[in-house]
């Protein structure tokens, strides 16, 4: 079953009254001051998602976008964009909703912000597959897996059950790409993903397939993928 968008809306480790005030007096306030009524409307549109006022949520969410970028607050950006793009996205504009998610996934990059990072790139490959653009939602899940296996790597040094709650919280975007694959006949393809994840269930998937490749540390791009990574918006 796949993920909505609207799962992955930005959360604040605290709840703010809802109250909205022009960006121009948002702009006379100090700094931390200002923050405190971006992070107030990125809660509102929180609460306008969740009663599906989507078009509230893009004003509300635009805001804090606005007042975030002139602090700056670069977190708070990122969690914007990738906040309109769900809102985007539940409105039917996949278009516009693609734009927002290519944005934080530049930034986040940038600032080297892994999680975040696959999380957007997670938002690109849903997109791009409920418009019927399997390939490019294929390169994007390759590359949402990739950085998760790079974030597992990193996790080694926790208990096993610190490292099997992290990948709980991934292994959807796993079991996505593989059923893509699968849809595409790229067995092989698929079978190396699920590997990544030793799921048991793994011959459900290969009763055919003898045989089972070396794990890898991530799944490989084939050359079409690697000429399409490229992309103008994936910064390096």
């Amino acid at each position: 079953m796949r993920q909505s968008l609207g799962v992955v809306i930005s959360t604040l480790l605290w709840c703010l009254p809802v109250q909205v005030i022009s960006i121009e007096a948002a702009q006379s306030q100090s700094v931390p001051d200002r923050k405190t009524e971006a992070d107030r409307l990125l809660e509102l549109g929180k609460q306008q998602y969740a009663k599906s006022q989507y078009r509230e949520v893009v004003q509300s969410w635009q805001s804090a976008l606005e007042i975030y970028r002139a602090i700056p607050d670069r977190n708070g950006e990122g969690a914007s964009l990738n906040n309109l793009g769900a809102a985007y996205d539940s409105l039917g504009q996949y278009t516009k909703a693609i734009e927002f998610h290519q944005q934080p996934l530049a930034l986040r990059k940038q600032i080297g912000d892994r999680s975040g990072e696959g999380g957007s790139l997670s938002n690109l490959d849903f997109l791009f597959e409920k418009q019927k653009q399997p390939e490019l939602a294929i390169l994007f899940y390759k590359q949402s897996v990739n950085v998760h296996e790079a974030i597992r790597q990193d996790l080694r040094k926790l208990s096993p059950a610190e490292q099997k709650s992290y990948l709980s919280t991934v292994e959807q975007t796993y079991r996505n790409l593989a059923d893509l694959l699968l849809q595409q006949d790229r067995i092989l393809e698929a079978q190396q993903v699920l590997d990544l994840l030793k799921v048991e269930e793994l011959g459900e998937y290969f009763r055919t397939v003898r045989g089972n490749s070396q794990i890898a540390k991530g799944t490989d791009l084939q050359r079409p993928e690697q000429n399409k990574i490229l992309l103008p918006w994936v910064t390096s």
